[in-house]
């Protein structure tokens, strides 16, 4: 029923107890799909030796990285929902049988998680992992790209989930699950340190933003 996604960038210390928490609190029907850079090989034997489905992304790491593992693994997969997950996430029990249920009473095709840390999140205005209907991606697509898509490929990382939510959210096929609770460990909400990965990541915030807000353009509202 579910495809759990998860890019990966470094930190094959978190791949075995990331495998041993989606196990403890998933209960329907899924797989985890790790997608690793090709010259990431640390990382990469650490997923091909869990025994998870580790899938190679094309791209090496820079522009776009993010979202083009998304990509590859929307591409290899066929599962009816594709969960946008990472390495730095802690899954409570019963998260998905939440998700699902919010989609099911409300039709949504993109529902929302709780990561317990982002403000915004909290409030049920937004999320930072998020299960999508594949049909979705299929068409119209998840993103302004159309057709095929889930995340934009032309932001370099962030910004990324804030087309999502606010597309789905003016196409009327957004919900939010609040008692879907995915825990970001993310150190915004001091629940980790700054590494490499967290730093490439926001390295390029500034130039995102210019993109989110151009392209935001093309679904947003008149104002009134």
């Amino acid at each position: 029923m579910i495809s759990i996604v998860v890019p990966v960038l470094g930190r094959d210390h978190q791949i075995e107890p990331l495998l041993e928490n989606i196990s403890q609190a998933t209960s329907v029907d899924h797989e985890v799909v790790f997608v690793c850079s090709p010259n990431d090989l640390s990382a990469r034997k650490e997923c091909e030796a869990s025994g998870a489905r580790t899938l190679i992304s094309t791209w090496p790491p820079g522009a776009g990285d993010f979202a083009k593992k998304i990509a590859v693994a929307y591409a290899n997969t066929d599962r009816e929902w594709i969960f946008q997950g990472a390495t730095d996430i802690e899954f409570s029990t019963g998260w998905d049988i939440a998700a699902l249920e919010t989609a099911r009473k409300t039709g949504a095709l993109v529902v929302g998680t709780n990561d317990e840390g982002n403000p915004s999140v909290v409030l049920g205005n937004h999320s930072t992992h998020t299960l999508i209907a594949r049909s979705y991606c299929d068409n119209p697509g998840a993103s302004m790209d159309g057709p095929g898509s889930v995340f934009s490929l032309e932001y370099a990382h962030n910004f990324v989930d804030q087309e999502l939510v606010n597309l789905a959210k003016a196409r009327g096929v957004w919900a939010f699950a609040q008692d879907s609770v995915v825990r970001h460990n993310h150190p915004h909400w001091g629940r980790a340190e700054m590494d490499s990965t967290y730093t490439l990541g926001l390295s390029s915030f500034g130039r995102d933003r210019i993109t989110f807000n151009r392209r935001r353009m093309l679904w947003a509202k008149p104002a009134r």
